[in-house]
């Protein structure tokens, strides 16, 4: 996207994230570039209360402190993403380094690149997606995703995907090369955690 809006001109510098969405709004973006957002959960784009409708957007190179790296969804709020890259999003103290969601989550023909969850002192949960509502992955890439647990006797799940929510989804997805470190680790690829329904296909 050739429109480029962030919250500082360098990431070490970002507090507070790119965009906020509350009070039940519904926002839709396109053609974007979201970049250099921080706070403490999502730092490129934090829905608090309200619903986001992604197309064509890139959320790159934003550090929350302890959820959603690049999105986070509140419980009451909905995310869908159409042809978006989420990539390259780091969580220093918690989990969902790309995305980190309680609402629902729908992705279509969109790639979670080379996110990083990191918690130095409790479990970490979902390098590239945390998701605690529902969950649908449709054409979508989950490539290269990192979550580490590093203290002892903490553990990491959902290297690409962790979903502890109420209904899954992926169908024509590919799940690969994402890792899980920690004491112990589950799911390098996708840590499903609970009872809801899932179905997985074509995948």
């Amino acid at each position: 996207a050739l429109t480029i809006i962030q919250a500082v001109p360098v990431l070490a510098g970002a507090t507070v994230p790119v965009f906020v969405i509350t009070n039940g709004a519904a926002v839709s973006m396109r053609d974007l570039t979201i970049r250099h957002g921080g706070g403490s959960e999502g730092a490129g784009v934090r829905v608090v209360d309200g619903d986001l409708d992604l197309v064509d957007v890139t959320v790159l190179d934003n550090q929350a402190d302890i959820r959603g790296g690049g999105i986070f969804v509140g419980a009451n709020s909905t995310l869908k993403a159409v042809r978006c890259d989420i990539s390259s999003n780091t969580v220093a103290n918690g989990s969902g380094g790309g995305i980190y969601a309680d609402g629902a989550v729908e992705l279509v023909d969109t790639t979670v690149f080379g996110n990083i969850a990191y918690e130095p002192s409790a479990d970490a949960k979902g390098g590239g997606v945390t998701a605690l509502g529902s969950l649908i992955l449709r054409r979508c890439t989950v490539d290269l995703n990192h979550v580490w647990a590093s203290d002892s006797d903490e553990s990491a799940t959902g290297g690409g995907v962790h979903f502890g929510g109420t209904n899954l989804l992926i169908e024509d997805s590919s799940i690969l090369n994402n890792t899980a470190t920690g004491d112990p680790s589950y799911g390098g690829g996708l840590a499903f955690r609970g009872s809801a329904p899932a179905v997985v296909r074509h995948t």
